[in-house]
């Protein structure tokens, strides 16, 4: 099937074209020495990427199974999903939270260190404490610099892959278009 939100449980991509699986009752009517049945009372409806039904058909050991979208339970529509986070957003988010936890570990670190370093010579504690800021000033400096340095890597590898498979698509395109006009060949040679 085609059209509609496109949006499909674990995939961050919008599809136009899906697989749609609708398991229900049916009746088998044997006459005129034919075996038939009709369709009864549908109990559920999935959809799946080309992907998922790859997967599904030929991961059926696999005891996780292959992920779906259940568009209808016993014959009720379900509401479609909302739309997702991009990977890329998720990773960025958790990687600046970890920087933000590791640069305020090291703020408390410094902190109960130099609680510790009050019984130590002036020196000492001057020394330990220059070396814990200096520490904590280069997290907090290179930390969320590098967090977004990745994010926008990301990002541009994402693009070129996607300029990379419309290329590909396009060439493949152009090669069938050529493929169709060259003459057809016949048991008498060429029309």
């Amino acid at each position: 099937m085609n059209g509609g939100a496109g949006r499909i449980f674990m995939s961050p991509l919008r599809h136009e074209n899906r697989i749609s699986i609708t398991i229900g009752e049916a009746e088998h009517v044997r006459s005129l020495s034919t075996d038939a049945h009709y369709a009864g009372r549908q109990i559920i409806e999935v959809q799946m990427s080309e992907a998922q039904f790859a997967q599904f058909i030929t991961n059926s050991m696999n005891h996780s199974g292959a992920p779906c979208t259940i568009t209808r339970n016993n014959g009720q529509m379900v509401p479609p999903l909302a739309d997702v986070q991009l990977k890329s957003d998720q990773y960025y988010k958790e990687a600046q939270k970890m920087a933000e936890d590791a640069i305020q570990a090291v703020a408390d670190a410094r902190q109960k260190i130099g609680e510790i370093a009050a019984a130590l010579p002036k020196k000492k504690q001057d020394e330990i404490t220059g070396r814990l800021n200096a520490l904590e000033m280069t997290l907090s400096d290179r930390m969320p610099w590098i967090v977004q340095m990745h994010h926008e890597h990301m990002d541009k590898v994402a693009n070129l892959a996607k300029i990379e498979i419309e290329a590909y698509l396009s060439r493949a395109q152009t090669q069938l278009t050529e493929a169709e006009q060259l003459p057809a060949l016949t048991d008498g040679g060429l029309e």
